[in-house]
């Protein structure tokens, strides 16, 4: 636990390697961390445990390597953030190796993610799935100018059930990954996507690049109407059902799986390159939901699309 005898909002900890048991944080702190590296994991949550009441939390360059702190099992994470209504920002942090990236519990509160990244997150075939960030029944989850990839364990590259989700600027790539959607937002609710990188690779096991509202028996708040803007972004499927696909059998790939009441949907000014083989529809849900192939520039490489 961090002590800090003269109540200050910011500390500096110096470079060095620390053994133990990861860092806790329970009281409003911005934390510098360049040059430091934790080697021990908090209660068995992560390692670093953000874990305070309506608390203003600044994480500055925190690097989290998974297999050197034993943060590899579990739903062990680089980073968790829990208590009622926390707001935590993390700023050019590194996530590295950890079975979860970032997680949250359900309680409310913001978790911000600023030029980061988070990568070979969960562990293929040992078990619990592995999801590179995972933001809980909080207010809001934003995601600017970040870089995920290398997604294992058939986890989610985003998994969200904040009510307000937003990706900007950043980079969800899922080549050479063994994950299963590229944005799982289950619960619905207000998803925006502005000038960023979504690719669903060809390991993925699942055929839906985005859900929205599939899962109405975990959100303690309840089901949300979509309202889905994704803007001039880049969307590469590299799904085209080989033989050697894990989803080969999961029928044609699905922009949406969309299962709550459409309020909005502005999908426009985006770049789809999609293969020729496996098929294509917008929506494997019961939600109707418009054609937006008008408002899109479709291509079969991305040559064509000008990639």
């Amino acid at each position: 636990v961090l002590h800090d005898e003269h109540n200050s909002k910011m500390m500096t900890i110096p470079p060095g390697i620390y053994y133990g048991n990861g860092l806790r944080i329970d009281k409003s702190l911005t934390v510098n961390l360049e040059g430091v590296e934790l080697r021990g994991v908090s209660g068995g949550k992560a390692i670093i445990d953000v874990d305070c009441n309506d608390c203003q939390v600044v994480l500055n360059q925190f690097h989290a390597d998974g297999p050197l702190a034993n943060c590899i099992g579990g739903n062990c994470a680089g980073v968790k953030m829990t208590g009622i209504g926390p707001h935590l920002t993390l700023n050019q942090a590194h996530i590295d190796g950890t079975r979860m990236g970032v997680l949250t519990d359900n309680r409310g509160g913001t978790l911000v993610i600023n030029d980061s990244l988070i990568e070979n997150t969960g562990a293929y075939g040992r078990g619990a799935l592995g999801h590179s960030v995972y933001a809980g029944e909080i207010d809001r989850l934003e995601l600017h100018n970040s870089t995920i990839r290398h997604t294992s364990a058939l986890g989610h590259m985003v998994k969200s059930r904040a009510p307000d989700t937003r990706i900007v600027a950043s980079r969800l790539d899922g080549s050479n990954s063994r994950h299963s959607r590229t944005i799982d937002f289950p619960c619905g609710g207000t998803l925006v996507v502005r000038d960023s990188y979504l690719r669903h690779g060809d390991q993925s096991d699942n055929a839906d690049i985005i859900s929205v509202g599939t899962e109405p028996d975990a959100c303690p708040g309840g089901l949300h109407p979509g309202k889905v803007s994704i803007k001039d972004s880049v969307l590469i499927v590299d799904r085209d059902r080989s033989s050697d696909e894990p989803a080969r059998l999961a029928g044609m790939t699905g922009l949406f799986n969309w299962r709550v009441p459409l309020a909005s949907l502005d999908f426009s000014g985006n770049r789809i390159v999609r293969p020729s083989a496996g098929g294509w529809v917008w929506n494997h849900g019961d939600t109707v939901i418009p054609d937006p192939s008008a408002q899109n520039r479709l291509c079969a490489s991305g040559l064509e699309c000008g990639l």
